[in-house]
């Protein structure tokens, strides 16, 4: 009955996002005549950029001001690129010009992890028996997972992220695929993902992640005993990134003993520090933050010690590139 509730749920979900893309192009066109297929595009980098800038330590609100107008002034200049050119056209033009742009936008950011992976599998000698690309909008996976599901493989990994990584696992579980393969989630967003699955759809599940609340570190530790006394719960990967972001920064106005950018920055390349993964390093040749990452297993609910005890900590490590190979302009 799960899995049926579950596709009811993703149906509701999918019908809704095609009502807003149908709406968003009938007004579109009934305003300008203009076939527009990429105005949900430029949503998607809106999202993107906003995340992004809150990963370069900008808070949300900032994020929230500064990133529309990012996208404005990259839609004016597409406009005046590409799409006055097409406008006298006639539709089919539109069409094929907005479809474009809408393909180059979603694909153009999900290669890196894929060739990474590749990368790895062709030093540990691990065949790669297929994989599926698909939009940065995408909910639906399940033709995907069919195809993997057909390749009979001993591993499924999972290299999208937030919540379509959240609903490929769902969905890879409501098809049987824990009971066939090993399921690996690379890049987990941390606890309030485990939180949004539960522990049915975790349990025996890998999964990468920058940060767990159960790292046994002081200072994590330290903001483990803080969180609790302040807001009765654990900290998840956004309190704990939060966190440690303002440290390092507090931590580098203090050595350079000024708030001034320049000196901030020159104070914090190659700063070593005890962070909440234990001893960290800003790397000076590109500002790569030098640390563990971890691997999880989820836990059977009847094994989790509290609400919070979604995972074990199965192994970590670093693995970094060497500055040549960064292709980062500062190296």
């Amino acid at each position: 009955m799960n899995v049926y509730l579950l596709q009811f749920v993703n149906g509701i979900g999918v019908g809704m996002l095609y009502f807003l893309l149908a709406v968003g192009l009938s007004i579109v066109f009934g305003l300008l005549r203009f076939v527009n297929f990429a105005h949900g595009a430029f949503y998607l980098l809106g999202a993107y950029f906003c995340y992004q800038a809150m990963q370069w330590s900008m808070n949300f609100w900032s994020a929230l001001v500064v990133v529309p107008i990012v996208v404005a002034v990259i839609a004016w200049i597409v406009e005046k690129v590409v799409l006055r050119h097409v406008y006298a056209q006639q539709h089919e033009f539109h069409i094929l010009a907005t479809v474009g742009l809408a393909l180059v936008t979603q694909y153009v950011f999900g290669d890196g992890l894929l060739s990474a992976a590749k990368n790895i599998f062709k030093e540990k000698g691990i065949e790669h028996v297929g994989n599926s690309y698909h939009s940065l909008n995408e909910k639906e996976f399940s033709g995907y997972l069919t195809n993997a599901v057909a390749a009979k493989p001993d591993v499924l990994l999972i290299l999208n992220f937030g919540s379509q990584s959240s609903d490929t696992l769902r969905q890879a579980v409501s098809f049987g695929m824990k009971n066939n393969c090993t399921i690996l989630m690379a890049w987990a967003s941390g606890l309030e993902q485990f939180e949004a699955l539960g522990p049915e759809i975790c349990e025996g599940v890998y999964f990468g992640a920058q940060y767990w609340h159960a790292v046994d570190t002081p200072l994590n530790q330290d903001l483990v005993k803080r969180v609790n006394a302040a807001y009765k719960s654990n900290p998840n990967y956004s309190l704990a990134g939060s966190y440690i972001c303002t440290k390092i920064l507090l931590d580098g106005i203090v050595k350079a003993g000024t708030a001034d950018p320049k000196k901030v920055v020159a104070a914090l390349q190659g700063m070593k520090y005890s962070g909440l993964t234990g001893p960290e390093e800003i790397r000076a040749g590109d500002h790569q933050v030098l640390k563990n990452y971890y691997l999880l297993k989820g836990k059977p609910k009847s094994k989790m010690k509290d609400k919070d005890d979604y995972a074990d900590i199965v192994s970590s490590g670093q693995s970094f590139l060497p500055l040549d190979k960064t292709q980062c302009k500062l190296a």
